[in-house]
């Protein structure tokens, strides 16, 4: 895409997980008109509800937030969103946080849902190779925080929150009027 030829860009839980995420967000500058605005957004991991907890859980979250950094993400960026786009050359960040309607689950159908992600996502080639080849777990006890996933997931008290920190900023250059604190 060539420079200066949108008005708005959007990115929604992506930031976390890039080793580079100022690159991405100097790249989303570079295609926004003067003027053009930004918004991102994407779960805090040290905002987090999981109950009921219980330390196999508590360690697959842990191994979780490892393999990310290790492959150059943070799960605890999102609190950095305003100075990220201030870093990127974007003016008047402003910043706010909430739990939305897809960060939170709490009925039977939500749990199993959310469950069976994050079992999937266990069982990704890439983060076993990872955990495994770090030696932060081994096969055994992947498979069960795996089973301790799925039993969460069916629990009727069952019940996970993220906190989704979100930042909007502009290009400079722009004329805006009425924002301030919401």
């Amino acid at each position: 895409m060539t420079s200066e030829t949108s008005d708005a860009a959007w990115a929604h839980t992506p930031l976390l997980h890039l080793r580079e995420p100022l690159h991405a967000l100097r790249e989303m500058r570079r295609v926004l008109r003067p003027g053009g605005v930004v918004g991102i957004c994407d779960d805090d991991h040290g905002a987090r509800l999981f109950v009921p907890a219980n330390p196999l859980l508590d360690r697959m979250w842990a191994l979780w937030s490892r393999v990310v950094q290790q492959n150059g993400g943070d799960p605890f960026r999102a609190r950095h969103h305003r100075r990220l786009l201030l870093d990127a050359g974007f003016e008047r960040a402003e910043a706010s946080a909430t739990v939305t309607a897809g960060g939170h689950w709490g009925t039977a159908e939500g749990t199993r849902f959310v469950a069976t992600a994050i079992v999937n996502y266990l069982e990704e080639p890439a983060f076993v190779e990872v955990a495994l080849g770090q030696g932060w777990v081994d096969r055994p006890t992947l498979a069960a925080m795996a089973d301790a996933v799925r039993a969460w997931g069916e629990r009727p008290d069952a019940f996970l929150a993220f906190l989704a920190c979100a930042a909007v900023a502009w290009v400079p250059g722009s004329v805006t009027a009425g924002h301030g604190e919401g």
